[in-house]
Parts: C-alpha cells; structure tokens; sequence
C-alpha cells in the first residue's frame, strides 16, 4: 500500500511539472510574438512618423519644425498615457488573466 501512495504522489508530481512547463511555454509563446509584433510595428512607427515629420518640414519650409512637431504629438501622447498608467496596468493585468483562463479553460475542452 505504501509503495503504491508513494508511485501515486510521484506520478501526480511529475504531472504538475508537466502542466507547468506547458503552461510556461504557451505564456513564453504569446510573450515572443508579442514581441516580434511589438518590434514590427514600431519601426513602422518609427519610419511612418520619419516620414510624415519630413512632409511636414517640407511644408513649413522648414525640416526640424517638421520633425519638432510629431515629437510633440509623442510627448502628448505619452503624458497622457503616463497620467493613465494605472488604469492602463489594471487592464492589462486583466487581459492577461482572461487570456489565461481561456487557455485553461480550451484545454479542459479539449481533455474532455
């Protein structure tokens, strides 16, 4: 009896390890393409505003004014982003949770 209870928890052991790592490896997985998405899309910030600050600059007759101009639209932006920074911490914290669930939850599905 007591070398089956010993086999039971081992095998319940090697169990949560199991559910651990895939659950690592999914998060892992949504955070690395986060990341390259995250990565794609500002360099395309980036060269997008490059470009519109020389647009500007060529119709103010004047390229750093241009350019000054769409830094200011950022530094509004990120003020008023900074103002809501907790506001924006509590709604990722509850995508990421909601995300998880749902992970959890498909996979019970599909246990099932």
């Amino acid at each position: 009896m007591l070398g089956f209870l010993k086999k039971y928890i081992n095998n319940r052991i090697e169990l949560l390890k199991l559910d651990l790592t895939e659950t690592i490896s999914g998060l892992l997985s949504i955070i690395i393409c986060i990341i390259i998405i995250f990565s794609i899309g500002m360099m395309f910030l980036f060269l997008a505003s490059l470009a519109f600050g020389i647009m500007m600059g060529t119709h103010f007759n004047n390229m750093g004014l241009g350019i000054l101009l769409i830094s200011c639209i950022y530094f509004i932006i990120f003020i008023i982003l900074l103002s809501n920074y907790s506001n924006i911490r509590k709604y990722i914290m509850k995508k990421i949770i909601e995300l998880h669930l749902n992970v959890k939850e498909n996979e019970l599905n599909d246990k099932n």
